[in-house]
């Protein structure tokens, strides 16, 4: 559906946004701007703090459980199963291969969905079984989880559970505690409480009638059976879970607690930590409303060597990756909780190579295939320490990440001000950038860099490697004649990037004399990347072989990156749009490919690199379409919200099938809140300055009359931006909020200096 019919079928039109008051505020019909997100067919519900619960959708009581680890288990995956057609849930949860937790479970015959819905904090569904109606609702709280069923018509009823690994358990007054003990992760401990106390508790695969007080120990998996002879009206189940191992002796409070309290968690973040974005395309307003709950649902505070609270792609990693700690700082550079922002890039500081060494100034992302346990383990249990990557002498610091950091500190920066932080992390941004500029450097191609491991640009597995493509991944079908090093476009356009934010923030500190400099070679590697790296024969900026200096033909999102430089004449820019826009090539319908369509290679699902749609490069592209050619961006980002809003409800994941749209691999991936940052610089025009916030250029579609902004952080404190069509010129108004909660409560430092009108 196109932007114009999707507008119409929504019910917006020129005349659904008014003006009202002196002030210019814009307001749309039946917007609240405070109510919680949704309805929305979630797959899994989490906290701001790690360990994690899950409700899988797999059965009535089904929840997952797990630590700070990469194990899991399903937890009460019950007797009562939907048929996974018929499930919006189970039907549209992908596990990852970290966590591959999906119950074996036949679908109980009869037994229907009546109905389900989300809110950030609880999801209830209603559920029929012959003549009996069931509802359940489940709320996570910190460390744990509760699950309410209530029944009409009492019935023999019971639970079933499982523990996927070696454990102990026992039964006591309080409930049933199990505690993990696989050798491969950490140690976890969780309590069972159920309400009212089932007649027996079957350990299985014995049938022991109940569980005896003494404690039960296996190197096998385990499972339990909660049995009722008769259940009347309601059951509660508490899931209470330990990070030290230990497990809980004291009884949690009721249900209706725990919902009170985690309504009132989100409906504050909500109301005082995010932007909450009205305009005409409802699309874009339900992707801001839903980033904003895989932002704080995919929240770690481990402690240790990563000492500040940070943002996983997906919570069930539990690793640290340097590309993604910057996309996720971009991400939330708008949002008022400025710990957590600043948290994902302050923790660089603790994993990144120190001075002195053959390294410094590396980030390394390997010798880990989940990223960096970045923790001594505080496990009783279990006193060992989990080796970090960067501690591994044979990497030498030799493997790093995509160049990100400064832009993301500029990101943050200059929508924050704080000067401490700039101050602090400014040497370290320095150094990652000097590290690449020591270890990377091109002998061929001078003044260019190169990549020499697949961790350089961050696609692991890709046919741009040639002879090393298949990386940890998937094997490739055809193999290259070239291999590593690689002059790769994207990982030269990036460090231009770096340049151009380095100097910023030199400017800043007032090291101009240096920040001149950066400028200068920012200045003379995009020149080399438009006279090196352009083909005309392909019409593509394309990556070389640094052994025999050849082109590697192969056509990849990377050679649009150059659209973000200075020096693009208009021949190569309507080249690369036509390629960017060719059907047959790259404008899929869940676009941008990674490999191009009509490559012989192309692969579509599931091969990671070798064909699906990622992120991390649309969000780069967008922003050089919208300052290069604004309407090219609209036509983009039109298709990539069709891809991400299917039917008006979200589907965010890792990577998607480009053919089908078909979400792929980790559900709720936080790179895509880089949107968010997107939409509100380049789009709309809102820019932050060390001045005041400000307007620049907003480009919008033509049925657009007005959009606003509640709630926008800046410099300690929150606006309301509104603006409306006015001719060919954007009206915009940019207002101080009168708030009052948790977030930025007594920390109103200055009004805004700047607001008007922008042309």
């Amino acid at each position: 559906m196109n932007r114009r019919n999707f507008l119409k079928s929504a019910g917006f039109s020129q005349g659904v946004l008014a003006v009202t008051g002196e002030q210019g505020s814009v307001s749309i019909e039946k917007s609240a701007a405070h109510a919680l997100p949704g309805p929305y067919p979630l797959m899994w519900l989490s906290d701001e703090h790690c360990p994690y619960v899950e409700d899988v959708g797999a059965g009535l009581g089904c929840l997952k459980v797990g630590g700070n680890t990469q194990f899991s288990f399903a937890l009460c995956p019950g007797v009562l199963v939907l048929d996974p057609q018929k499930d919006p849930i189970r039907r549209q949860w992908t596990p990852h291969w970290l966590s591959p937790v999906e119950p074996r479970l036949a679908p109980t015959p009869g037994l229907s969905l009546v109905r389900r819905q989300w809110r950030p904090h609880l999801l209830e569904s209603v559920y029929s079984l012959d003549r009996m109606r069931i509802s359940q609702c489940t709320v996570v709280y910190q460390y744990g989880a509760t699950t309410r069923l209530e029944l009409e018509g009492g019935t023999p009823f019971h639970l079933e559970g499982r523990s996927l690994g070696p454990c102990k358990l026992w039964l006591d007054d309080i409930g049933l505690h199990v505690v993990e003990t696989s050798p491969a992760a950490r140690p976890l401990a969780y309590t069972i409480r159920l309400h009212p106390r089932p007649d027996q508790v079957h350990i299985l695969p014995s049938v022991d009638d109940k569980l005896l007080a003494t404690l039960v120990v296996s190197d096998q998996p385990v499972g339990w059976r909660f049995a009722w002879r008769r259940l009347k009206a309601s059951l509660v189940m508490d899931v209470d879970i330990s990070r030290g191992g230990a497990a809980t002796s004291s009884p949690r409070p009721d249900f209706g607690s725990h919902l009170s309290r985690q309504e009132k968690l989100w409906t504050t973040f909500y109301s005082e930590v995010t932007p909450r974005l009205r305009a005409p395309d409802d699309r874009i307003n339900r992707l801001f409303d839903y980033l904003a709950f895989v932002y704080r649902a995919n929240t770690l505070r481990l402690g240790g060597i990563l000492p500040h609270a940070f943002t996983m792609p997906k919570q069930t990693f539990h690793g640290f990756w340097m590309w993604d700690c910057c996309f996720h700082a971009i991400a939330g550079c708008w949002y008022g909780d400025r710990g957590l922002v600043w948290g994902n890039l302050l923790n660089i500081e603790n994993v990144q190579y120190p001075p002195g060494i053959k390294g410094a100034g590396c980030v390394t992302n390997s010798g880990n295939a989940c990223g960096v346990n970045a923790f001594e383990s505080d496990d009783p249990m279990a006193k060992r320490t989990l080796v970090m990557p960067h501690l591994l002498t044979k990497e030498q610091g030799d493997g790093s990440h995509p160049p990100a950091f400064a832009q993301a500190l500029e990101a943050v920066w200059s929508v924050d001000g704080n000067e401490r932080n700039l101050r602090r992390l400014l040497p370290n941004a320095l150094a990652y950038h000097d590290w690449f500029e020591r270890r990377r450097r091109s002998e061929r191609f001078e003044g260019l860099l190169l990549t020499r491991r697949w961790s350089d640009t961050g696609m692991d597995n890709s046919k741009r490697w040639g002879k090393q493509g298949a990386a940890p991944n998937n094997p490739m079908v055809g193999v290259g004649m070239w291999t590593f090093p690689i002059v790769t476009v994207d990982l030269n356009v990036l460090s231009v990037l770096e340049k151009q934010s380095l100097a910023n923030l030199l400017d800043a500190v007032g090291q101009k004399e240096r920040a001149g400099q950066m400028r200068k070679e920012a200045h003379a590697r995009a020149a080399l990347i438009h006279e090196l790296l352009w083909n005309s024969v392909h019409g593509f900026y394309l990556d070389r072989d640094e052994t025999r200096g050849r082109f590697i033909p192969v056509l990849s999102p990377a050679g649009f990156y150059p659209l973000l430089l200075p020096g693009l004449d208009n021949s190569r820019q309507r080249a690369l749009l036509a390629q960017l826009f060719d059907p047959k090539r790259f404008f899929a319908p869940a676009p941008l490919p990674s490999l191009a369509m009509d490559d012989p290679d192309f692969r579509p699902n599931n091969s990671y690199w070798m064909g699906p749609t990622w992120m991390s490069y649309n969000v780069y592209i967008l922003r050089g379409l919208f300052r290069t050619d604004p309407s090219a961006g609209w036509k983009l980002l039109d298709r990539i919200l069709d891809m991400l809003m299917p039917g008006g409800v979200p589907a965010i994941f890792e990577n998607y099938n480009p053919l089908t749209g078909v979400g792929q691999n980790a559900a709720n991936f936080g790179w895509h809140g880089m949107l968010v940052d997107v939409i509100l610089r380049e789009a709309l025009g809102v820019t932050p300055t060390r001045e005041g916030l400000t307007m620049g250029r907003t480009y919008c579609p033509d049925l657009w009359r007005g959009w606003q902004i509640n709630n926008l952080y800046y410099r300690g404190e929150h606006f309301d931006v509104s603006s409306k069509r006015d001719g060919d010129e954007w009206k915009t108004r940019i207002r101080p909020r009168e708030r009052a909660g948790l977030v930025g409560e007594g920390t109103r430092q200055r009004g805004n200096p700047a607001s008007g009108a922008s042309s």
